[in-house]
């Protein structure tokens, strides 16, 4: 080996040992940065009834989130380790008051930060709702009818909407409620238009839902639909008998032995 072989060696082995000198001066990496973590759901200030309540948060860190748990009041509502990140609260009775959501994210280093609180309702009590009109075995015509629900919230929280059935069939929902000042703050009154299109008996009901998910339906109120055909009867002829109180519409009391026949549009009938 001759002597430029051994010069250029040793040019490399003091390389090597500068750099390792300096290698070893240079501090480790250290993460100090604690990851960003914020609850995604419920909104604040939202009214809860569904239960189990999903509550979700996002969470990112520089190197990785490695835990996110929620929390409750204080209390551990359980964690997840893999995005998105989820726990499930199950409410009951006792849970309907305000209660505090927040949730804590950590990172592979060990940092830790806690989302803002986010403040929550429950509200697991049903609304109540009734059907205003018609009345009970009320008897309906062809023309159009109008039918209308009182509902009122509980626990503070307002009816959203009512829907309206036939016979179990939806035939409309109905979001923008009339207060009414006789149901005090929560009283809404809801209506929705019906045409009959047989005739028989139909039971109509009504289902309100408030804004924390929760519902409630009536009972069911009979009612009879009679359709006449395109038009009212009418008196087409009359023979052999004198009206009381006659006037330009024939109307009054026929007396014993009249003979009348009545058109509806579609056949006349004679009696």
């Amino acid at each position: 080996m001759n002597k430029s072989t051994w010069e250029t060696r040793g040019v490399r082995l003091a390389l090597l040992v500068v750099f390792m000198v300096i290698l070893s001066s240079c501090p480790a990496f250290v993460d100090v940065l604690a990851p960003l973590v914020s609850i995604t759901a419920p909104t604040a200030g939202a009214s809860l009834g569904s239960t189990p309540i999903s509550v979700t948060a996002d969470a990112s860190d520089d190197v990785g989130v490695t835990v996110v748990e929620f929390f409750v009041d204080g209390a551990s509502l359980g964690t997840d380790t893999t995005a998105p990140y989820e726990a499930s609260w199950a409410v009951t009775v006792a849970d309907e008051v305000p209660h505090v959501l927040t949730a804590t994210a950590s990172d592979e280093a060990g940092n830790t930060a806690t989302s803002a609180e986010v403040m929550v309702t429950v509200s697991l009590l049903d609304p109540t709702v009734a059907i205003a009109s018609p009345a009970p075995d009320t008897a309906l015509g062809s023309a159009p009818v109008l039918i209308t629900a009182e509902a009122t919230g509980n626990d503070g929280t307002e009816v959203t909407e009512v829907e309206f059935f036939v016979d179990g069939v939806s035939i409309g929902v109905d979001d923008t409620p009339t207060r009414l000042a006789s149901r005090g703050a929560l009283g809404f009154s809801i209506g929705w238009t019906f045409t009959p299109t047989q005739n028989g008996s139909h039971s109509l009901t009504a289902k309100a839902t408030d804004g924390a998910g929760n519902s409630a339906t009536t009972l069911a109120t009979p009612v009879m639909t009679f359709l006449l055909g395109p038009g009212s009867p009418t008196v087409s002829s009359i023979s052999g008998f004198v009206f009381e109180g006659t006037n330009e519409n024939r109307a009054g009391t026929p007396l014993v032995g009249a003979t009348v026949s009545v058109s509806t549009g579609e056949s006349t009938t004679t009696g």
